[in-house]
């Protein structure tokens, strides 16, 4: 029914059977093999085939792509674990004592409560003095988020490895905010 669209792929993949029960003997030609193309009923028929045929693409490929969204955000969520998983056992090769407990590194928005968060051990930095250096993404797609969030994760990590060494011992808070906002330039190149 020469469908005007380029779903080569679909148009493949689908096989359609109308039945029609009344109406359509004047568009058929005297041979009785094939159709009057330019019969009202049968361009009314195409017409509906046509739309059929859309709404089955449109809806195929939104289910396809909820399909790739949710392997996509697995896959995301499984790397940021493995990344987790590998820093804990980098810093209990550094710390092995259990009883110590892990650093916990934070970005937070605002400066407001970096102090009292600091007070209870949790290593808190501001988040847009330590990702300044990095450009912000031209848009906001899942994909641009799920990697936003990779690397937030991956300055999380060099910051616990940083202070299970040490190098944060004796360090003021504004000389570990600029040394892992260098960091951040050095890898957002």
């Amino acid at each position: 029914m020469q469908l005007p669209t380029s779903e080569q792929q679909r148009k493949r993949q689908v096989i359609a059977e109308v039945f029609v029960t009344r109406g359509l003997d004047p568009a058929l030609n005297i041979d009785r093999e094939s159709f009057n193309y330019a019969h009202i009923h049968y361009q009314y028929i195409t017409h509906w085939v046509h739309n059929a045929f859309r709404q089955f693409a449109t809806r195929h490929k939104a289910i396809a792509k909820e399909i790739r969204d949710t392997v996509k955000r697995e896959l995301a969520q499984k790397d940021l674990g493995e990344l987790e998983q590998q820093v804990d056992k980098s810093i209990r090769e550094i710390i092995p004592d259990e009883d110590t407990p892990l650093p916990v590194v934070e970005f937070t928005p605002t400066s407001e409560g970096l102090t009292n968060r600091r007070k209870k051990g949790i290593l808190a930095f501001e988040k847009s003095a330590v990702f300044e250096p990095r450009p912000l993404p031209r848009r906001k797609s899942e994909d641009a988020k799920r990697a936003e969030t990779k690397f937030e994760a991956q300055i999380k990590a060099v910051a616990k490895i940083l202070d299970a060494y040490g190098v944060f011992d004796d360090m003021p808070y504004d000389k570990q905010q600029s040394l892992l906002r260098a960091i951040v330039a050095i890898f957002s190149q």
